[in-house]
């Protein structure tokens, strides 16, 4: 697998590529002078153009290449040619927008693909289509050798290597972006090198169901822990609470009592007996005023009846005898006070009627008071019926949770010696996992003896060190590891490869001499190395571009980006054939850019 061309619906922005099979420099070329030192951004493209070759691999995010400017690519659409081992031709269209469809055109051979943007819809072999379904299409049409079940994805990585997995801890095996779990980058890693990822991919799965059983075990024994005994005395246990609550509820049901859920209270009792009592002061106060009325009419009523006549007879009789004016007057009193005791008498029967009247009501609610009170006496004599019912309910309540928990572990107490079986099985699984990849690595296959000694020659060319390049499995753990360092000429260790120089180095070596282990393979022939000789010494320099042009020469092809200052040490662009170069970049205005137009 071979990168051949990629170019996008607007060359005016975009500048076509045309790869060779070999060497692919993209040049950089730093005019003000403040750029050429140090660390500066240099913002020409070179390391988007790697970006965009691995958005038309499919890689997910379009914003992982142009971040805040989508909008403004909105409308391109990338086309990327590969060649599969001269077999076949494949065609991938992507847009950037939208949806992010793809199509994929494939035809036998080694003749060009076609113009992508002269091909019609019904032209294409597959597509469009959305991500998933692309991707699996073009892993099934790359068919890597030994990588499955993992996709062409998980190599992408180290075919296109960013400057800033140069400097990673983890290099050259861990890159920037593997922020999960450890075996989501090592199993892959480990197949990559020829080994078998069965064991270890076996070993995390069985430690996945081994913790899954443990936690299971722990919560069925903290249950049972709270029911001592073993399943003979539990069984025991659950008969005696059987009987017990057999009886209770027979106690239950012998209870008779007209509201046994009704709550009777003392106090309600004695409020009620207070207002019948208030209602009896009442009535008797109504009934006083209501005699007192009604004498008061009848003596009103004897004093109309004085006769002046026959006190003036009765007068005369005695030998008294009242004078004329005497006898009128009195006539005329008589009468004033006959007006004024009618009145009177009216006033008296209209509030002797009202009186009545409200003697009427307060009977009729101290009737109902006294019924109230009756009934509450009544039921309070029944309270304690009331509280034996509900100490019973409660008892019986408690039983049955008790009965309840015992079924629960009775039940579970086969659950406890099934999970430790399981336990104990996942536990000799494990040793039997971690011993076949111990196996696996002793003695190395030998492909990984290959891509050893290919990265122990490379490194030693370039640097005169001996690279050393080691994967072994942790016993405990049994997880997989790996580690790349430097020995000198004399086969002692160093500390070189903790520096960033060497860094990038090591991982530049690595990414080579995988490559070179693998040609005999189904295996992806491409490298993209970003700022391969960014500060580094010449001495060093010299080494990685003559490595390159060897890979090269063996069948690799490598896509490098450099700056053209960096080559002044070695002898200026003399160094470089001038058929290498594939694209010239430029800080002297918006032309010299990967994308011609403002900065973004």
């Amino acid at each position: 697998m071979k990168l051949v061309r990629l170019y996008s619906n607007h060359d005016d922005v975009f500048v076509p590529l045309t790869f060779s099979p070999g060497v692919n420099v993209v040049l950089g070329t730093i005019h003000d002078p403040a750029r050429r030192v140090g660390k500066n951004t240099h913002n020409l493209g070179k390391s988007t153009l790697a970006r965009v070759i691995d958005y038309c691999l499919l890689q997910e995010d379009p914003r992982a290449i142009f971040q805040s400017a989508t909008e403004r690519f909105a409308d391109f659409i990338f086309y990327l040619e590969i060649d599969l081992w001269g077999e076949r031709r494949v065609l991938v269209r992507r847009h950037v927008s939208g949806d992010r469809r793809t199509s994929i055109w494939v035809a036998d051979g080694t003749n060009p693909a076609p113009d992508g943007r002269r091909l019609e819809a019904e032209e294409w072999t597959h597509g469009p289509m959305g991500e998933d379904l692309a991707k699996s299409l073009l892993n099934r049409l790359l068919d890597i050798t030994g990588l499955a079940p993992y996709s062409y994805r998980a190599l992408m990585g180290y075919l296109l290597r960013d400057k800033e997995d140069y400097a990673d801890k983890g290099a050259p095996f861990k890159l920037a972006h593997h922020m999960g779990a450890e075996h989501q980058w090592r199993i892959p890693m480990a197949q990559m090198l020829g080994l078998p990822g069965a064991p270890w991919r076996g070993i995390i799965e069985a430690n996945e169901q081994l913790n899954d059983t443990k936690a299971q075990l722990q919560n069925v024994q903290r249950e049972l822990r709270t029911l001592a005994g073993d399943q003979t005395a539990l069984q025991s246990q659950k008969v005696a609470l059987g009987v017990e609550i057999a009886a209770l509820t027979r106690s239950m049901g012998e209870l008779e009592f007209a509201e046994p859920d009704q709550a009777v209270s003392r106090d309600l009792v004695q409020d009620t007996e207070g207002v019948v009592r208030e209602y009896i002061t009442r009535i008797t106060d109504a009934e006083r005023t209501a005699v007192r009325i009604a004498e008061m009419l009848e003596r009103d009523a004897g004093a109309t009846r004085f006769k002046p006549r026959a006190v003036a007879t009765l007068f005369e009789q005695a030998g008294v005898v009242l004078p004329g004016e005497l006898l009128r007057t009195h006539a005329d009193l008589i009468a004033f006070y006959r007006a004024v005791t009618t009145e009177r008498r009216e006033q008296l029967k209209q509030e002797l009627a009202q009186v009545e009247l409200a003697l009427i009501e307060m009977r009729a609610k101290h009737a109902e008071a006294d019924a109230r009170r009756a009934s509450l006496a009544r039921s309070l004599a029944n309270q304690q019926l009331a509280q034996k019912y509900r100490d019973v309910a409660e008892r019986l309540a408690k039983r049955r949770v008790e009965q309840a928990a015992l079924e629960r572990a009775l039940s579970i107490q086969p659950d406890e010696n099934r999970l430790t079986r399981e336990r104990d099985r996942l536990k000799a699984r494990l040793d039997e996992l971690k011993a076949d990849a111990q196996t696996a690595l002793s003695p190395a296959p030998e492909l990984l003896r290959q891509i050893q000694q290919a990265y122990g020659e490379i490194t030693r060319n370039i640097c005169g060190d001996v690279g050393v390049l080691s994967v072994t499995t942790k016993p405990r753990a049994g997880t997989v590891t790996f580690d790349a360092t430097f020995r000198s000429a004399s086969g002692r260790p160093n500390d070189k490869h903790r520096g960033e120089t060497y860094s990038r180095l090591r991982s530049i070596a690595f990414d080579l001499a995988l490559l070179q282990g693998r040609l005999p393979d189904r295996w992806p022939q491409f490298v993209y190395h970003d700022s391969i000789l960014n500060l580094m010494e010449p001495r060093l320099a010299q080494g990685l571009l003559c490595e390159t042009r060897k890979a090269a020469d063996a069948g690799i092809q490598s896509v490098i980006t450099l700056l053209e200052h960096e080559l002044d040490p070695l002898g200026g662009l003399d160094t470089l054939d001038d058929d290498t170069i594939v694209l010239r970049l430029h800080d002297g205005g918006a032309g010299g850019r990967l994308f011609r137009g403002e900065e973004w």
